[in-house]
Parts: structure tokens; sequence; C-alpha cells
């Protein structure tokens, strides 16, 4: 008569799954970490390129669309606002994909280092879903001084249901945040900083 396989043959099984998944959505998260990061710094050096050259040129600013000084100082300064609103949403959303995937990374490599010591138990392996925080992305207080903390959107079809050791590592670290985000601050109020002394510089060569 063949023999059925016992409970700890389904226990191996399901920990050299979790471990894979584990595995891969590591390498992916540190894929997407350095892509993020490097769009933020194209996106950086293009913008801040551009804001000071239009700091130091006495002709470039304000642009000369009209025969009228007063028009072509108010549709510059027009065009600064809206340039800078579109670049710190963009600059927001790379630099926090970029510190939600170290975020990411991290608690699965804390799994995974834990895994490595001991083998998990069958509780740690039973999936939990993962419930939806408080969502900070559209305050605007995030967008000068973003807080370290993130929270997690189970929306995304590979954060609904997690392997329960992975699930509380991931909500630790998001607690815990990660200190990328002072890079993140310098980044986003030195854009600002930048914005508003072109502001003031049109504003004064207004009429």
């Amino acid at each position: 008569m063949e023999q059925k396989p016992d409970s700890t043959y389904f226990t191996t099984k399901c920990f050299e799954q979790a471990q894979s998944f584990l595995t891969y959505l590591a390498n992916g998260d540190r894929a997407y970490h350095n892509h993020k990061e490097n769009m933020a710094y194209a996106g950086t050096a293009l913008f801040v390129t551009g804001f000071i050259g239009a700091l130091v040129s006495p002709n470039l600013w304000p642009l000369h669309l009209t025969n009228y000084h007063c028009l072509n100082s108010t549709l510059s300064l027009i065009f600064v606002v809206i340039a800078w609103f579109v670049f710190m949403v963009y600059l927001r959303f790379e630099l926090r994909g970029r510190r939600w995937a170290a975020i990411r990374l991290a608690a699965a490599e804390d799994v995974l280092v834990f895994w490595s010591c001991r083998h998990p138990t069958v509780d740690d392996l039973e999936p939990e879903s993962t419930n939806k925080t408080r969502d900070e992305e559209f305050l605007l207080f995030q967008f000068i001084w973003p807080s370290p903390s993130m929270s997690i959107d189970p929306d995304n079809n590979i954060m609904k249901v997690l392997p329960k050791s992975f699930a509380k590592a991931l909500k630790e670290r998001a607690e815990k945040g990660s200190p990328a985000v002072k890079h993140e601050r310098l980044l986003l109020n030195l854009s600002s900083a930048l914005s508003i002394l072109l502001i003031i510089k049109l504003i004064i060569r207004i009429c």
C-alpha cells in the first residue's frame, strides 16, 4: 500500500515555495529600487540644471513670448509654477517607490535570514491578509516633509495574501520606515527652494 506523505513533507514544500517567493520578491524589489533611484536622479538633474540656468541667465527669463513685458513675466510665472508642481509629483512618485521597494526588500531579507537559522513553523507559513493602513500619498505635507513610515496597500495583487512571518516583518519595517527618507526630503526641499527663488525673480520683474 502506498504511504501518504506526512505533515512534515507538506511543511517542507510550503517552506520551499515561500522561500522561492521571497527570493523572487527580493530580486524584483532590488531592481525596482535601482530603477526608481535612477529615474529620480535623472529628473532632478534635468530640473536643477534648467532652473539654475533660468536663475542666473539675465535674458532667458522671463520668456519672450509676446511684445508685452508684463504678460511675458506672468506667463513665465505660470509656467514655473506648473513645472514645479509636475516635478514635485514626479519626484515624490519615484522616491516613494524607491523607499517602498527598500522597505519590502529589507522585510524579505529579515525573514530569509531568520529562516536560515531556524526552520519556520506551520504558523509562520500560514497565509495572512494585509490590512490597508492610512494612505498619505496625496497629503500636501508629504510633498514637503515625508514621514518615515509608509502605508501598506493590499490592493496590489502580490500584497493581498502573504506568509504570516513576512507580513509581520513587512508591517514592522513599514512602521519603522527607511533612512532614505532623509535623502527624499533633501531633494524635495532643494527643488522647492530653486522654484521659490525663480518665482521671486519673476515677481520682481513683473511690470
